[in-house]
């Protein structure tokens, strides 16, 4: 009577199973374990640095710069024309949250209190000026806006005068922020912003027109 052959039993591996291959020294494997884990971590850290990185040039590359001037002439330099000038000298636009002015130490809420604090311009008289409002206005980079310009006239030759004399002891504060919130004070006389974390920073009365 012929034995049967018992059939050998099936090696391949069910559906999802994986099969990890040894080396068959321990130190072997917990060693590739670690350069794997080391691998993982230092790539881990790396995308994180390139992102923090990346924010940074972001940021930097939208950064506003606000200049607060005030000249006797014009471009092209004529005179005859004095104005009030805010400058965006930096890379990104710049958001004008608040403005304030102050004559001598007195608050000056628009350009009419102004010429009649400083040039004792009555309400009937009224020199040539142009006014925009500069709070709360976005200026974009490498421009300017001029909030106030006085043109020279016959009739007031002695008002225009007098405002181009008395203009430096004006006292010119605008709060203004990047797309990103951050925010700094330029002032008329000052050689560069100061960094605030908001807007409240700068007290006093604000200048609208």
């Amino acid at each position: 009577m012929n034995a049967e052959i018992p059939e050998p039993e099936s090696a391949s591996l069910s559906e999802g199973q994986v099969h990890h291959h040894r080396t068959g020294h321990s130190w072997v494997d917990l060693s590739i374990a670690l350069c794997a884990i080391v691998i993982s971590i230092s790539s881990l850290f790396v995308a994180i640095l390139h992102g923090r990185t990346m924010e940074k040039m972001v940021t930097a590359s939208s950064l506003p710069y606000v200049q607060i001037d005030t000249s006797n002439t014009d471009a092209q330099g004529n005179t005859g024309i004095i104005s009030l000038t805010a400058l965006n000298a930096g890379v990104g636009p710049a958001r004008i949250d608040k403005v304030v002015v102050t004559y001598q130490g007195k608050p000056i809420r628009d350009a009419f209190e102004l010429l009649r604090a400083c040039c004792e311009v009555s309400g009937e008289q009224r020199p040539s000026i142009i006014t925009s409002m500069l709070s709360h206005r976005m200026i974009g980079s490498q421009k300017d806006l001029d909030f106030l310009v006085m043109r020279r006239t016959d009739d007031g030759a002695q008002t225009f005068a007098r405002f181009d004399q008395e203009r430096e002891k004006l006292d010119i504060r605008a709060c203004y922020c990047s797309v990103f919130d951050q925010c700094w004070i330029a002032a008329l006389h000052a050689s560069k912003s100061e960094a605030v974390k908001s807007c409240e920073a700068l007290a006093g009365v604000e200048y609208k027109d």
